[in-house]
């Protein structure tokens, strides 16, 4: 079987694994559907270039028997890779750091002594975690400095405790900022959806902590950061 034959069978089943997944009508296109998804949105070129091709082989006549395109075997490829893409439907559990590998803090502990760790690790978030390794909050860059304008104070105590700070670790996030609960399997598109949307409404996505069933009362599995899913989904 020649590429372009091999390409032609691929886009077939590659069309269809997106029909079925997101419910699309035969009317409706699936470049168009795929390349509004934010998860595809940095493999638009991809997309196009392969129902592009297809189209080629597909829409015009042999030449001397021959397609008048030979797809190259890294195109074929990609055409997998998107296809498996469609099919995984990756789960923010595949992308999240796991709660083994998380910097947390609890609310006893200091606050000067979990930054200076943030600044050596470059965090600029962390979970703050009850006994039973359930979220109580979240504490941010964006927590000490509303703390500190607040309370017009120009220097950190050493005393200084998370549980001081109760009104700057929200864990449903501080006006502006967005965290959200998720459960282990859920899409990674939808949270993308998600996040886009907060943007839209003017509201910064710090983190999705991930539990079991997405509830506040279990405890945390992992966390997702934007950084993670897009580490995730290198091609």
């Amino acid at each position: 079987m020649s590429n372009a034959e091999e390409f032609i069978e691929k886009y077939k089943v590659f069309e269809s694994a997106v029909r079925t997944t997101y419910g699309l009508s035969n009317e409706e296109s699936v470049r168009i559907f795929l390349c509004r998804q934010p998860e595809f949105v940095r493999y638009q070129a991809e997309i196009v270039c392969c129902q592009e091709t297809r189209n080629l082989l597909q829409h015009q006549p042999k030449i001397r028997g021959e397609y008048p395109v030979e797809p190259s075997a890294k195109l074929v490829e990609t055409l997998d890779f998107l296809t498996a893409k469609v099919l995984d439907k990756e789960t923010c559990m595949d992308v999240c750091v796991k709660a083994s590998n998380i910097f947390s803090a609890k609310l006893h502990d200091s606050v000067k002594e979990a930054m200076a760790t943030m600044r050596l690790k470059h965090y600029t978030c962390i979970p703050i975690i009850d006994d039973e390794n359930r979220v109580v909050g979240i504490f941010s860059e964006g927590s000490i400095f509303d703390y500190l304008a607040d309370e017009g104070i120009v220097e950190l105590s050493e005393e200084l405790r998370f549980s001081d700070l109760k009104d700057y670790i929200d864990v449903e996030g501080r006006e502006g900022t967005l965290n959200l609960f998720v459960p282990y399997n859920y899409p990674v598109y939808k949270l993308l959806n998600r996040i886009e949307s907060a943007m839209n409404a003017k509201e910064r996505f710090q983190v999705a902590i991930v539990t079991n069933g997405g509830k506040k009362s279990e405890p945390m599995q992992g966390l997702v950061t934007l950084w993670d899913i897009v580490a995730g989904n290198e091609l």
